[in-house]
Protein backbone atom coordinates (compact mmCIF):
# COMPACT_ATOMS: atom_id res chain seq x y z
CA UNK A 1 0.00 0.00 0.00
CA UNK A 2 3.16 2.26 0.39
CA UNK A 3 4.00 3.71 -3.28
CA UNK A 4 7.52 6.06 -3.65
CA UNK A 5 9.16 8.54 -5.95
CA UNK A 6 12.93 7.98 -6.29
CA UNK A 7 14.79 11.55 -7.17
CA UNK A 8 18.58 11.01 -8.32
CA UNK A 9 20.92 13.99 -8.06
CA UNK A 10 24.01 14.70 -10.24
CA UNK A 11 26.12 13.43 -7.69
CA UNK A 12 24.70 10.02 -8.45
CA UNK A 13 22.77 10.03 -4.59
CA UNK A 14 19.03 9.21 -4.44
CA UNK A 15 15.94 9.96 -2.48
CA UNK A 16 13.28 7.59 -2.21
CA UNK A 17 9.92 10.22 -1.57
CA UNK A 18 7.31 8.35 0.63
CA UNK A 19 3.94 10.89 0.69
CA UNK A 20 2.57 9.96 4.48
CA UNK A 21 0.40 12.71 4.72
CA UNK A 22 0.70 13.33 8.56
CA UNK A 23 2.67 11.74 11.12
CA UNK A 24 0.05 8.88 12.93
CA UNK A 25 0.97 7.47 9.36
CA UNK A 26 4.82 6.52 10.38
CA UNK A 27 3.26 4.36 12.67
CA UNK A 28 1.28 2.52 10.04
CA UNK A 29 4.15 2.10 7.53
CA UNK A 30 6.73 0.38 9.87
CA UNK A 31 3.77 -2.05 10.78
CA UNK A 32 3.32 -2.35 7.46
CA UNK A 33 7.11 -3.30 6.17
CA UNK A 34 7.23 -5.39 9.78
CA UNK A 35 4.02 -7.56 8.40
CA UNK A 36 5.08 -7.95 4.34
CA UNK A 37 9.04 -8.58 5.96
CA UNK A 38 6.98 -11.99 7.86
CA UNK A 39 5.69 -12.66 4.17
CA UNK A 40 9.22 -12.68 2.52
CA UNK A 41 11.28 -15.74 2.07
CA UNK A 42 14.36 -15.06 4.38
CA UNK A 43 17.03 -16.99 2.74
CA UNK A 44 16.06 -15.29 -0.67
CA UNK A 45 16.07 -11.98 1.21
CA UNK A 46 19.00 -12.36 2.74
CA UNK A 47 20.96 -13.27 -1.05
CA UNK A 48 19.87 -9.95 -2.11
CA UNK A 49 20.44 -7.88 1.08
CA UNK A 50 23.96 -9.12 1.20
CA UNK A 51 24.54 -8.13 -2.15
CA UNK A 52 23.64 -5.07 -1.69
CA UNK A 53 25.87 -4.36 1.35
CA UNK A 54 28.92 -2.08 1.03
CA UNK A 55 27.53 -0.45 -1.78
CA UNK A 56 26.06 2.65 -0.08
CA UNK A 57 28.27 4.85 1.83
CA UNK A 58 25.73 6.57 4.04
CA UNK A 59 21.85 6.56 4.56
CA UNK A 60 19.67 8.76 6.46
CA UNK A 61 15.93 8.43 7.28
CA UNK A 62 14.25 11.75 7.65
CA UNK A 63 10.40 13.48 7.85
CA UNK A 64 10.00 16.63 5.57
CA UNK A 65 7.22 18.86 6.18
CA UNK A 66 5.79 21.34 3.61
CA UNK A 67 6.05 25.07 4.88
CA UNK A 68 2.49 26.21 2.50
CA UNK A 69 3.42 30.12 3.41
CA UNK A 70 7.13 29.37 2.15
CA UNK A 71 5.60 27.96 -0.99
CA UNK A 72 4.48 29.16 -4.29
CA UNK A 73 2.67 27.71 -7.06
CA UNK A 74 2.38 29.93 -9.57
CA UNK A 75 -0.22 31.00 -11.58
CA UNK A 76 1.00 30.40 -14.83
CA UNK A 77 3.61 28.35 -14.25
CA UNK A 78 6.96 27.56 -16.51
CA UNK A 79 6.30 23.85 -16.24
CA UNK A 80 3.24 22.32 -14.33
CA UNK A 81 3.38 20.26 -11.05
CA UNK A 82 4.08 16.96 -11.79
CA UNK A 83 5.37 17.50 -15.62
CA UNK A 84 9.37 18.74 -14.49
CA UNK A 85 12.20 16.55 -14.95
CA UNK A 86 14.74 18.20 -13.80
CA UNK A 87 14.69 18.90 -10.13
CA UNK A 88 17.05 21.56 -8.22
CA UNK A 89 17.10 21.75 -4.64
CA UNK A 90 18.69 24.49 -2.13
CA UNK A 91 19.42 23.26 0.88
CA UNK A 92 19.75 26.20 3.77
CA UNK A 93 21.08 25.00 7.57
CA UNK A 94 19.74 27.88 9.47
CA UNK A 95 22.22 29.47 12.87
CA UNK A 96 20.46 27.34 15.93
CA UNK A 97 18.09 29.85 17.05
CA UNK A 98 17.42 32.00 13.73
CA UNK A 99 15.15 29.28 12.28
CA UNK A 100 11.94 31.76 12.57
CA UNK A 101 13.68 34.54 11.79
CA UNK A 102 14.87 33.23 8.79
CA UNK A 103 11.45 31.28 7.80
CA UNK A 104 9.77 34.61 8.42
CA UNK A 105 11.81 36.01 5.39
CA UNK A 106 11.24 32.88 3.37
CA UNK A 107 7.53 33.31 3.72
CA UNK A 108 8.50 37.36 2.85
CA UNK A 109 9.98 35.76 -0.63
CA UNK A 110 6.63 33.77 -1.56
CA UNK A 111 4.33 36.58 -1.07
CA UNK A 112 6.30 38.42 -3.00
CA UNK A 113 6.67 35.62 -5.89
CA UNK A 114 2.79 35.89 -5.49
CA UNK A 115 2.23 39.66 -6.09
CA UNK A 116 4.92 39.34 -8.51
CA UNK A 117 2.88 36.45 -10.69
CA UNK A 118 6.61 35.20 -11.02
CA UNK A 119 6.14 31.88 -13.08
CA UNK A 120 8.39 29.48 -11.41
CA UNK A 121 6.63 27.52 -8.96
CA UNK A 122 8.62 25.80 -5.65
CA UNK A 123 7.92 24.12 -2.67
CA UNK A 124 9.86 25.03 1.10
CA UNK A 125 10.30 22.09 2.88
CA UNK A 126 11.38 21.59 6.68
CA UNK A 127 13.20 18.71 7.77
CA UNK A 128 10.99 17.41 10.99
CA UNK A 129 12.74 14.71 12.13
CA UNK A 130 15.85 13.27 11.58
CA UNK A 131 19.00 14.55 11.38
CA UNK A 132 19.49 18.69 11.00
CA UNK A 133 16.07 19.95 12.46
CA UNK A 134 17.27 23.22 11.74
CA UNK A 135 17.56 23.11 7.97
CA UNK A 136 15.19 23.59 4.79
CA UNK A 137 14.84 22.63 1.41
CA UNK A 138 13.62 24.64 -1.66
CA UNK A 139 12.41 22.16 -4.05
CA UNK A 140 11.55 23.26 -7.46
CA UNK A 141 11.45 21.51 -11.11
CA UNK A 142 11.70 22.31 -15.12
CA UNK A 143 11.19 20.17 -18.29
CA UNK A 144 15.48 19.86 -18.71
CA UNK A 145 18.10 21.87 -16.85
CA UNK A 146 19.06 24.70 -19.51
CA UNK A 147 14.87 25.56 -19.07
CA UNK A 148 15.16 25.38 -15.41
CA UNK A 149 18.22 28.23 -15.55
CA UNK A 150 17.17 30.02 -18.18
CA UNK A 151 13.36 30.29 -16.70
CA UNK A 152 15.25 31.09 -13.36
CA UNK A 153 16.96 34.32 -14.91
CA UNK A 154 13.45 35.47 -16.55
CA UNK A 155 11.76 35.31 -12.75
CA UNK A 156 14.88 37.34 -11.57
CA UNK A 157 14.51 39.95 -14.30
CA UNK A 158 10.96 40.35 -12.97
CA UNK A 159 11.87 40.19 -8.76
CA UNK A 160 14.75 42.63 -9.02
CA UNK A 161 16.17 44.54 -6.19
CA UNK A 162 12.90 43.53 -3.87
CA UNK A 163 13.71 40.17 -4.07
CA UNK A 164 17.53 40.42 -4.02
CA UNK A 165 17.33 42.15 -0.74
CA UNK A 166 15.23 39.37 0.76
CA UNK A 167 17.65 36.98 -0.35
CA UNK A 168 20.55 38.81 1.48
CA UNK A 169 18.68 39.06 4.08
CA UNK A 170 18.07 35.38 4.44
CA UNK A 171 21.33 34.49 4.02
CA UNK A 172 22.52 36.18 7.12
CA UNK A 173 20.64 32.94 9.13
CA UNK A 174 22.50 30.71 7.21
CA UNK A 175 25.12 28.23 8.74
CA UNK A 176 25.43 25.96 5.43
CA UNK A 177 24.33 26.33 1.81
CA UNK A 178 24.04 23.75 -0.42
CA UNK A 179 22.33 22.67 -4.09
CA UNK A 180 21.66 20.07 -5.97
CA UNK A 181 20.24 19.04 -9.62
CA UNK A 182 18.80 16.19 -10.52
CA UNK A 183 16.07 13.96 -12.00
CA UNK A 184 13.30 11.94 -11.50
CA UNK A 185 13.76 7.99 -11.76
CA UNK A 186 10.42 6.66 -12.55
CA UNK A 187 11.66 3.14 -13.18
CA UNK A 188 13.08 3.30 -10.12
CA UNK A 189 9.51 4.72 -8.36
Amino acid sequence: SVTWRCLQYDNYTYDYIVNLGDYGKIDEMNKMWEDKMKTVNQDEFKKYADAFLGTISATDQLVVTQDVKGSYQAKDPFVKQGEGKFYHWDYFEFIPGMEEDALKVARQEAALSEKLNLRGSFNLWHISMGQNTNAYVYASSDKDRVSFFTNMEVDNKVAGKQMDELDKKFMTYVQKFEHWDGKARPELS
